[in-house]
């Protein structure tokens, strides 16, 4: 069965017995005509999605990009699903050796008018509206690679996938079923947030031995 945001809808529609939406029928999944209960579950979906991928530093989201500097120019956009406070490292990939995060105004202090100091390999970077700068500024085109914690992105479509990977669905369906049976008034409510932690602590024991054995680290902090 394919995964995406319509396949963990119809799990939960399932589990309390409401017909599924069709797989081939967008308009039962969003539009005006869509059911009450259908809307509340995607919409349970999406508040579990975010609490679970936003509780921990997991594995499945970790990414990388790359940065080619331009000699004179000291700020660059990141990634569109990354943010400064999800940066886990950035190196420079030549020597190769990883920067230092700083402040702004630990920068501006020693250098006031950042962008006339004296251009070089990049030691330091920081941020500023989720763009990041590089001091010294660069003096010639050099390759920075960074690797980040990937932001999730609201389920919207029916064909959207969580980054949550697959074999962890039932995570996200015990959730919202948590969710669900509170709104039924069901009898099973206590057993479905029962199950929910349990899944919920073996997906987290799962990450932190991948993140020991693959030597992970948390988002570095400034200096």
């Amino acid at each position: 069965m394919t995964y995406n945001f319509r396949t963990i809808v119809n799990h939960v529609l399932r589990k309390t017995e409401f017909a599924p939406v069709s797989e081939s029928v967008d308009s039962e999944f969003s539009g005006n005509n869509i059911d009450p209960f259908v809307e509340r579950v995607k919409d349970w979906t999406n508040e579990v999605y975010f609490e679970i991928v936003n509780s921990g530093y997991w594995r499945f989201l970790e990414s990388e990009s790359l940065i080619n500097t331009v000699e004179g120019q000291v700020n660059y956009l990141l990634a569109s699903d990354c943010s400064a406070n999800r940066i886990i490292n950035v190196r420079e990939t030549s020597t190769p050796a990883l920067l230092k995060r700083k402040d702004f105004k630990d920068i501006d202090i020693l250098h006031p008018d950042v962008s006339q100091t004296t251009s070089s390999t990049p030691v330091y970077y920081y941020f500023v509206n989720n763009q990041i700068y590089f001091h010294p500024v660069p003096d010639r085109e050099i390759t920075v690679k960074y690797r980040y914690y990937k932001t999730a992105c609201e389920l919207v479509y029916p064909e959207d996938v969580p980054a949550i990977p697959e074999h962890w669905k039932w995570v996200l369906v015990n959730g919202v079923l948590v969710k669900a049976n509170q709104y039924l008034q069901d009898q099973t409510t206590e057993h479905a947030q029962i199950q929910y932690l349990n899944s919920l602590l073996q997906m987290r024991a799962a990450n932190r031995a991948d993140r020991q054995n693959k030597n992970r680290f948390k988002p570095c902090q400034e200096d």
